[in-house]
């Protein structure tokens, strides 16, 4: 357990992967999370203009409660995350050993391990509903002072918290059947919710087709039955379709082992999570002294650039998994063959993304006739800056949080991100700003500057292989 997987003979195998079935999966994986990802930034799209129509409190409101979602979401998908490298390890030795019975003892370990996931994310929503039903105000009065924000957002907070705990199984879920290459019915959910979502914010939020016109608490109820959509989705696929895992339709086992192993493995990527959670409020704390064009110009810059960042994103939870399934299944020379060919499809992927941001800024910005102009030009400095630096995010990010972590290494991201964000970017960007006082768009270059100075360190990191760890028991 935790121990570093050795091979004997070093590998000659230079060239990139030949076999089409990579590819197949690769792409496919890559494509169904990363449409998964984009359809979640589209709700949130809808939800901010729908709310914002309606009143700029509402949409306030509705923000801030928000920043306690965030927060669960880290730790979510950290609890995620830990289950699928267990059970993506487990499904990889199970196939490498020519097996597809799901009461083989990998299987069982599987479901131990998603069986864990899914106390730990009861758990985890448990704390949150509870900490935002006891005490609701002082949660919010941590992110604004404003009382009139403050109020509506303990409209949004009353209801949406009832949500937390359908959003927290229904992530472990989706890591189980992700683990074993089942990615399209994440996309599915994600597609109903958004139907439900849309079409119940402009019922309830207005008050049309006869509805009640309930504003922010519309808008809190029709993300509440959206998230019961995706959990009784998620739910009903495990329940009447899954032939890989076969997760409920064994009895619940408790596995104490399992337990500690997954603990283990998944703080470290609990507190990477939250770090950079802290670090980008920072990032937009520093803008947001820098005056209102800054802020202006970043919420437009950093909205074009999530559109193509969640392909970074999808890229990365399939590279995960690939990899974690090879290291379970003790193909170290398809690993390094695998790695390679990957980075070399990670690159393409930033010089893409790159170019399509380019190309569609301009356009984007002239949605925009009623904001100042020095914004918008600041807007389009800030996308030239994230052109470079989407190239580094697009290698670094599914080296690290891909390869790396799916290989069984999950504290190196941690580490790096104590040094490159907190010991690097945040004093350099503090400075840049207040005492050196730069222009703007060098500052905001200096606080993307890590994703570049991350390649190099992914690099290195990537091509030693000293992040193979075999996660799994015998």
């Amino acid at each position: 357990m935790g121990g570093k997987y050795a091979s004997g003979a070093p590998d000659r195998l230079w060239g990139m992967v030949r076999d089409k079935r990579f590819y197949r999966t690769f792409f496919k994986m890559t494509f169904f999370l990363s449409a998964q990802n984009l359809i979640i930034l589209f709700v949130g799209l809808v939800d901010n203009v729908m709310l914002g129509s309606y009143s700029e409190a509402a949409l306030s409101g509705a923000a801030l409660a928000n920043q306690i979602q965030f927060i669960l979401q880290c730790v979510a998908l950290a609890i995620g995350m830990g289950v699928a490298l267990f059970a993506s390890q487990y499904w990889g030795k199970q196939r490498a050993l020519g097996q597809s019975d799901t009461g083989t003892a990998e299987m069982q370990a599987a479901r131990d391990a998603g069986n864990i996931g899914i106390l730990l994310a009861a758990a985890t929503a448990l704390v949150f509903f509870l900490a935002v039903t006891l005490v609701p105000g002082p949660c919010l009065r941590l992110f604004t002072t404003d009382e009139s924000i403050i109020a509506e957002g303990l409209r949004y907070l009353s209801i949406i918290r009832f949500s937390y705990l359908f959003f927290a199984l229904s992530n472990v879920f989706f890591a189980i059947l992700r683990s074993v290459e089942v990615v399209h019915i994440g996309t599915v959910s994600s597609i109903v919710s958004l139907a439900v979502n849309v079409t119940l914010n402009y019922v309830l939020i207005f008050g049309h087709w006869g509805a009640p016109r309930m504003g922010i608490a519309g808008a809190a109820v029709a993300t509440c039955i959206a998230r019961f959509c995706e959990f009784g989705i998620a739910l009903g696929y495990l329940w009447f379709r899954d032939k890989r895992v076969a997760f409920l339709h064994y009895r619940f086992h408790f596995n104490a082992q399992m337990l500690r192993d997954l603990a283990k493995a998944t703080a470290p990527i609990m507190l990477s999570n939250g770090l950079w959670g802290v670090s980008m409020a920072l990032h937009t704390g520093i803008l947001g002294h820098l005056g209102r064009e800054a802020i202006a110009a970043s919420s437009i810059s950093n909205s074009m650039f999530q559109m193509i960042n969640v392909f970074v994103e999808g890229c990365a939870s399939a590279t995960a998994v690939i990899v974690a399934n090879a290291v379970g299944g003790g193909q170290l020379r398809d690993i390094k063959k695998q790695v390679r060919t990957m980075q070399v499809l990670f690159v393409l992927l930033g010089v893409a993304g790159a170019l399509i941001l380019f190309a569609m800024a301009k356009p984007i910005l002239l949605l925009y006739p009623q904001v100042d102009p020095r914004s918008l030009d600041l807007a389009w400095q800030f996308t030239l800056v994230s052109c470079v630096t989407f190239i580094g995010t697009a290698y670094q990010v599914p080296c690290n949080c891909g390869i790396v972590r799916g290989g069984g290494d999950t504290r190196f991201v941690l580490y790096m991100d104590l040094v490159l964000c907190w010991l690097y970017v945040a004093p350099v960007g503090l400075l840049a700003a207040f005492v050196w006082k730069l222009p703007t768009v060098w500052v905001y270059f200096l606080l993307r500057s890590d994703q570049l100075l991350k390649c190099f360190v992914a690099f290195v990191k990537t091509n030693r292989y000293r992040w193979i760890h075999v996660l799994i028991r015998e």
